[in-house]
């Protein structure tokens, strides 16, 4: 590129107006000689580029990219736009201007035509990007240094937790009143689903949301089956799909579905009857569908009861008609007992922070 030092008529009606502009302004013809150059794209370096060559193939040492890379020039936004005619997309480069500096800048270019639709040369719109990058850079650190505070808090959280549960199995062990023990039992099993939650978080680097289909499926495998099989019982799962919840929507779905569990092998026991449960999750791109079927006494039996018979259990279940807008259904299945849950997808947005 080469500078022309004589004024034309682009220069006399543009010029003024260009130079009250804070981003660098550079107008080459279709030879990519330069016909204007405001006060900024000067200041911005744009006398080094002016000294190269548009159509050149090679990289040149007057520019790189933001890590010091070379950086072909047939890539530079204005050699682009002079030589393809396209329009570009904002992009980075770093300059090595005439005086020295090295800036790091950031620029878009768009081809000209004339009033015949023929392409009469580009223009280069660029700014200093040295302050978007650093900005850029401490927010980066900032959200880094964020998640591993919210990582760090799920852990402890998990281990507070974990605690308590323990201390509460300890107080459910030494109970003399059989309704206490089971009630202490009931909520360290609760207390351990909350923690186990806070652990999934921790392990897989999430701040605040899950996909439950793989959760309650690794909760159902990982806990709720070998307690099943410690009474004699069974549980088989199916998952598919994935649907993400925000952390208080996964708890709350997953309390339900360990509290049906619990209430499920406790029929069983009381009724001396082996339980098989059938859990399905599935997931499409309008809802959540979750079938529970237990099968744990003989269904036409007189004084069969639901298997969410007690206050706490239609708490959570219900309640989940007010988190989550689901729709809860209860019925006699020829496998048993069964409670469904349907869950839109609209209930996967984040809730507003107080």
């Amino acid at each position: 590129m080469t500078i022309d030092t004589k004024s034309d008529t682009l220069t006399d009606l543009m010029g003024p107006a260009l130079e009250c502009s804070s981003e660098g302004m550079l107008i080459v013809d279709i030879a990519g000689t330069c016909l204007f150059a405001n006060a900024a794209a000067m200041a911005l370096g744009a006398d080094a580029l002016l000294k190269e060559n548009i159509y050149q193939e090679e990289s040149v040492t007057a520019l790189s990219s933001i890590d010091g890379l070379p950086y072909p020039f047939q890539s530079f936004p204005l050699s682009r736009a002079l030589v393809s005619g396209v329009t570009t997309q904002e992009s980075y480069w770093r300059i090595e201007t005439l005086d020295g500096r090295s800036m790091l800048t950031v620029g878009r270019a768009a081809p000209l035509n004339g009033t015949d639709g023929e392409q009469i040369g580009a223009v280069l719109v660029f700014r200093d990007a040295s302050d978007q990058l650093r900005r850029e850079a401490e927010l980066g650190a900032a959200i880094a240094m964020k998640d591993m505070l919210v990582k760090e808090i799920h852990h402890r959280v998990k281990n507070n937790l974990q605690l308590v549960s323990s201390l509460l199995n300890l107080q459910a062990q030494q109970a003399v009143d059989c309704n206490t023990s089971e009630a202490l039992s009931d909520v360290s099993s609760r207390i351990n689903i909350i923690a186990d939650i806070h652990r999934v978080l921790y392990d897989g680097g999430e701040t605040n949301a899950i996909d439950v289909v793989s959760y309650l499926q690794r909760l159902a495998d990982g806990s709720l089956a070998p307690f099943a099989e410690s009474f004699n019982s069974w549980l088989r799962t199916s998952g598919h799909g994935q649907f993400v919840l925000p952390i208080e929507k996964a708890t709350s779905l997953a309390l339900a579905v360990n509290e049906l569990f619990i209430n499920a092998i406790k029929q069983a026991t009381k009724l001396e009857h082996t339980c098989g449960i059938l859990l399905s999750i599935t997931a499409t791109d309008k809802q959540l569908y979750i079938s529970f079927a237990a099968n744990y006494t003989n269904t036409d039996k007189a004084g069969s009861e639901p298997m969410d018979r007690t206050r706490m259990n239609r708490i959570l279940v219900d309640g989940l008609r007010k988190q989550l807008a689901a729709q809860i259904d209860r019925r006699i299945s020829t496998f048993g007992h069964e409670v469904r849950i349907t869950v839109p997808t609209n209930s996967n947005q984040t809730l507003p922070t107080p």
